[in-house]
């Protein structure tokens, strides 16, 4: 087996690991909570997450490139980063705290959100970029599924009724705990010592390379994590815990968003210095990749919404099946961005994808505001597979003259056609049979792209000897 492969295994089966963990605990956790505490709790982890990224602003992209690429100070990394990262955490986490409790007149929630906050200190301390560095993806990957799984256990031994929402987030910091100390084991077993560096010199100079990486994932988690706290603030608890829920589902698809940028950044960065000819047409290949894998989760999602959510979350998230169905579009759509953001970034234009970024990013905030107190939780499921839309939109016509152009999206209409009659057939049987709606329509997506010639033997055959 070759090594791009087994890694990418490692961190494909370590990230579905992780996922299911965290989907297991959510639909455990929706049916015991209800709505309004689940509303709750994902307050608490949207707050955690903007003060994780603040807190680490592209600090950790940065020594996992120096690691890999085997400076002279990237063993020193660990202990700089460690300390710059707990220092802006615990500013933070104060900060944030004053925040709630003055501008909250719910006690609960600024309570909840607190103690998810505590959270960042232990990630603070998590190796796991120093590890993917080294490439022990075994090690960078498992430490997540070490932190579900620490997670899921105590969720389910403490958790029993709504008034153990806080009890939620006392779960996450002992799996964040877990694994940092896991990792921090590891590192001493290869014969290092985590030294802590409380040089505000170096802190200045990591801060300088960094903060570019770092406003780029501080706007991806807005679209993930401010619509929550929006709807949460401004219609309800309740409202944030369908909108929440509904992501939730969303998630759990979003694992090939994951295993494809780590199957095709490394190839299309390669050949976007090799071979002009061929890095456009691995990136077109990208795109209609991600379509025949995307397309038939949204038209099963779509037909089979309610029984999903009933399943999962209880009939108490019925009120999730619509956004559940507009945040699938959200979802195709991201997958599609993956592919457009990874030739940009192949292509050093890191700037202008941040400058498109943030303008689609104020188009969501907007919209979010706008409709979340009209909408609830359909109004923001709205905002964020619009303000996604916008996104696509904007970076296929930015990279038009380049790479993506009319014949590109003459070649992913196989796909496209693929999925109109995959879907015609499961809505036709899925009043008759479930499992016949599901078999049929994966045979009709598939001989008609078969039909339609949607790839090539040659094209198979270049996936096959790249990745298998």
């Amino acid at each position: 087996m070759k090594k791009p492969l087994q890694n990418i295994i490692a961190v494909a089966g370590f990230d579905v690991v992780s996922r299911l963990l965290g989907f297991a605990a959510n639909a455990y956790l929706a049916r015991v909570l209800g709505a309004s505490g689940f509303g709750v709790m994902s307050i608490g982890f949207s707050v955690l997450s903007y003060i994780a990224i603040i807190s680490n602003p592209g600090l950790t992209v940065l020594g996992t490139r120096n690691v890999a690429a085997r400076e002279e100070s990237a063993e020193r990394l660990p202990g700089s980063l460690a300390a710059l990262r707990f220092v802006i955490a615990t500013c933070c986490i104060l900060l944030a705290s004053a925040a709630a409790f003055v501008f909250s007149d719910q006690l609960n929630v600024s309570f909840t959100a607190l103690l998810f906050s505590l959270s960042a200190l232990p990630m603070a301390f998590s190796l796991d970029w120093y590890f993917q560095g080294k490439e022990n993806l075994v090690a960078s990957s498992g430490s997540k599924a070490v932190t579900a799984l620490v997670y899921v256990v105590l969720v389910v031994a403490l958790v029993h009724a709504e008034s153990d929402v806080p009890l939620t987030a006392v779960a996450y910091f002992m799996g964040n705990i877990v694994a940092s100390l896991l990792l921090l084991e590891l590192l001493r077993r290869q014969q290092h010592q985590l030294r802590i560096d409380w040089r505000v010199k170096s802190w200045k100079n990591l801060l300088s390379a960094s903060l570019p990486l770092g406003l780029t994932s501080f706007l991806a988690q807005t679209f993930m994590n401010l619509p929550v706290l929006i709807v949460g603030f401004i219609s309800s608890a309740a409202d944030a815990g369908l909108f929440n829920g509904a992501m939730k589902l969303v998630f759990v698809a979003l694992m090939i968003d994951r295993v494809f940028y780590t199957f095709f950044f490394p190839v299309i960065s390669r050949q976007r210095a090799a071979d002009a000819t061929a890095y456009k047409h691995t990136a077109s290949l990208a795109l209609r990749v991600v379509l025949a894998v995307g397309i038939p989760i949204v038209v099963y999602g779509t037909a089979f919404a309610e029984e999903a959510v009933r399943v999962v979350y209880g009939s108490g998230f019925v009120g999730a099946v619509v956004p559940f169905q507009i945040l699938l579009l959200y979802f195709l759509f991201s997958i599609v961005n993956t592919v457009f953001m990874s030739v940009m970034i192949a292509e050093n234009r890191e700037r202008e994808y941040v400058r498109i970024m943030a303008g689609a990013t104020a188009l969501l905030v907007i919209l979010s505001l706008a409709l979340a107190s009209l909408y609830g939780a359909t109004g923001v499921a709205s905002a964020v597979a619009i303000g996604e839309g916008v996104l696509t939109f904007w970076l296929f016509v930015t990279q038009r003259a380049r790479i993506f152009d009319i014949s590109t999206l003459r070649l992913t209409m196989p796909a496209v056609a693929s999925g109109l009659a995959m879907l015609a057939a499961v809505f036709l049987l899925s009043d008759v049979h479930f499992i016949a709606a599901l078999a049929v329509g994966a045979l009709t997506f598939s001989v008609m792209l078969v039909i339609l010639k949607g790839f090539s033997k040659e094209e198979i055959q270049f996936l096959r000897e790249r990745f298998v």
